[in-house]
């Protein structure tokens, strides 16, 4: 889901009508001092789904400004699975309810049809329990650290049982065909390659990579410029080794490292083909096969079965007669019984008497696919469905192999391994020190500078290097790769991520986890080592209750953490049930004043939160100190006091 635009009008302490456009994904950073209507935006959406226009709850009452006989009034435009409608609800005095669908369905709805909308959207892409765990109140973060409810642990299990099984029971469309389209927006169908199409996701990773080599090439570069400022041959400070020496040692090692990766290979490539050949000696059909026949085959094997369970019924001629079953004729002696499956359609006809029509459309199309199911089982050699097992994961496992060699081969021919092997062994022979070299310590670029700018210091040279600034510019470099480096790392663990998922529902579609705090435990987990870094655990008991935090090899329990630390876990639960929920699209974060009891440094580290989910993810923050957040970078400013003195 997606929130375009939230307004209010008639709501405690605002008047007249305020209306906020948000961007669809990043940080929307809205500022206010205290009491200018911040929580009434906030909760917007909360009122939306929850309270019907002719409600008369408490809560309602309380929208409505003190001293004044108005009626409260709450607007939103919203995107959710591509489609926009805008949403508004009137309470008390005029009470109504409206809906317009804006794009691409255009109609308007009021009334109860447009309240069946509204239930419709809550339903389908909310739990009430989630939600509320989602949306914790202002000052109020605590709350979701305490134990969860039997609601709240049910529909915890129920969002993740989503995510981990794919039962009968499930919205295909919601769940299965979401993963496959984004397995087809971030990898290629063999699901071993990432999608280089334009516009796909996963071609952000091989245009990350792009942009990193060009980096690495001009540090390459730089440090090739700096190393070749010093001309004067040293011996290095350590070991008294030349730079002479120093060259060639590291010419040995880079090409010892070519060496060894071109033997690796050709072994990889004989490695593989020798399985290829096993495989077929053992199934020669596995050559002649695809994927197409097995998919139809578990396409068909239900259609099979009912067919198979379909009723008959029973035709007994009292005297001798002549029929026509389906256009076919059938003649039955005095007393002969014919048994007639209740196919569709079926057609029983005795000429000049009697015609009986029987149509079931569930079981339509049954003997097609029966038919067809058997046609490909022969095919195969096989006689049911469970002896196709075997012979499909030897056909994927065909696959893989032949995928890998294939990938190997396209990489590089045989003859340029040959020649690399060829080339690397006569250039050994040349290397008296061959042996020695390729097991001393590394020799890096970075060394080769490191002699070179002892000489320059000697003799003079370094002011070259400087004139042309090249130590800042490698320096400025270098850290642009990191940035870099850092921004793939987590492109790649979104990718491998939906892939990963892609694996788990394929191979346990039919069972669904008994444990699922798990699953709850990774998702906490996985954000927060955008927060923390690597080497932090919090851990979950299987009533998603919270434990404890191990940060380094500091075990702390939940309980005795500090305000602060209390605070940003929250909002990291809440961002993992946010992932929760969405199962492909993902979900807003509404943060309404948090980060009360954070220090400076706390929060700049949850800024990486918001940089690592910022593209796809949408998230709103109100707050009366913007100042806190002078580092962060939203992609839109919202000045809430301004908008409304203007």
């Amino acid at each position: 889901m997606k929130i375009h635009q939230l307004w209010a009008e008639n709501v405690k302490g605002i008047s007249s009508r305020v209306v906020i456009d948000f961007s669809h994904t990043g940080l929307n950073l809205v500022s206010a001092p205290n009491e200018m209507g911040k929580t009434t935006i906030a909760q917007v959406l909360d009122c939306i789904f929850k309270y019907k226009s002719d409600s008369s709850a408490q809560a309602v009452h309380d929208l409505k400004p003190k001293g004044r006989d108005v009626s409260p009034a709450m607007g939103a435009t919203i995107e959710v699975d591509g489609q926009i409608y805008e949403i508004e609800k009137q309470w008390l005095k005029g009470s109504k309810t409206e809906v317009k669908f804006v794009s691409p369905e255009i109609k308007s709805l009021d009334g109860e049809p447009a309240q069946r909308i509204i239930d419709e959207i809550y339903k389908k892409r909310l739990d009430e329990s989630v939600w509320k765990m989602i949306q914790v109140d202002q000052a109020s973060f605590d709350e979701i650290l305490k134990s969860k409810s039997a609601g709240e642990r049910a529909a915890l299990s129920r969002f993740l049982a989503q995510v981990v099984s794919s039962g009968s029971d499930l919205d295909d469309k919601s769940i299965m065909e979401r993963i496959q389209e984004e397995m087809a927006d971030w990898w290629q169908p063999n699901k071993k390659k990432l999608s280089s199409a334009q516009g796909k996701s996963g071609s952000l990773i091989s245009e990350k990579i792009d942009e990193i080599s060009s980096l690495q090439e001009l540090s390459e570069d730089l440090e090739k410029k700096i190393a070749s400022a010093a001309t004067i041959e040293v011996e290095m400070l350590e070991k008294q080794e030349s730079k002479e020496v120093l060259e060639k040692r590291k010419l040995a090692q880079d090409a010892n490292a070519e060496l060894l990766s071109a033997l690796r290979e050709l072994k990889d490539r004989n490695d593989l083909q020798e399985k290829i050949d096993q495989l077929v000696l053992e199934t020669p059909v596995i050559k002649e096969i695809s994927d197409e026949i097995f998919d139809s085959i578990n396409a068909d094997h239900a259609l099979h079965a009912q067919f198979v369970a379909l009723k008959s019924i029973q035709l007994k001629a009292i005297s001798a007669v002549e029929l026509e079953i389906n256009g076919s004729k059938i003649e039955l002696s005095s007393g002969e019984v014919h048994d007639q499956k209740l196919e569709s359609p079926l057609n029983i006809t005795i000429p000049n008497l009697l015609s009986i029509d029987y149509e079931d459309i569930d079981a339509a199309g049954l003997q097609a696919g029966a038919t067809r199911y058997l046609e490909n089982l022969a095919i195969l050699g096989c006689k049911d469905f469970d002896s196709i097992q075997p012979l499909k994961r030897k056909f994927s496992e065909y696959q893989i192999h032949t995928n890998n060699l294939n990938a190997l081969i396209n990489k590089r021919s045989i003859e340029s391994l040959k020649a690399i092997v060829s080339d690397k062994m006569k250039l050994k022979e040349t290397f008296p020190n061959w042996d020695e070299d390729i097991v001393a310590k590394p020799v890096s670029n970075s060394d080769l500078v490191a002699v070179a700018r002892e000489v320059g210091n000697k003799e003079g040279r370094t002011e070259q290097i400087a004139i042309n600034g090249w130590h800042t510019s490698l320096e400025e470099t270098q850290e642009k790769i990191l940035y870099q480096q850092k921004r793939l790392e987590g492109l790649y663990k979104k990718a491998n991520a939906v892939r990963l998922l892609d694996e788990v529902i394929t191979k346990h579609k039919n069972a669904a986890e008994s444990d699922y705090s798990s699953h709850f435990s990774k998702y906490l987990n996985d954000l927060a080592t955008s927060f923390y870094g690597t080497d932090v655990h919090f851990e979950v008991s299987e009533s998603f209750d919270i434990i404890s935090r191990r940060l380094g090899s500091t075990v702390v329990p939940i309980s005795q953490l500090s305000t602060g630390a209390k605070e940003q876990l929250a909002i990291l639960i809440r961002l993992a049930l946010t992932q929760i929920v969405q199962v492909g699209e993902p979900f807003p974060v509404i943060l309404d004043d948090e980060f009360a009891h954070s220090d400076a440094d706390r929060i700049a580290m949850m800024n990486n939160i918001f940089i690592d989910f910022g593209d796809e993810q949408q998230f709103i923050m109100l707050t009366c100190t913007p100042e806190k957040f002078s580092s962060y970078k939203p992609v839109k400013t919202i000045d809430l006091a301004a908008m409304r003195e203007a």
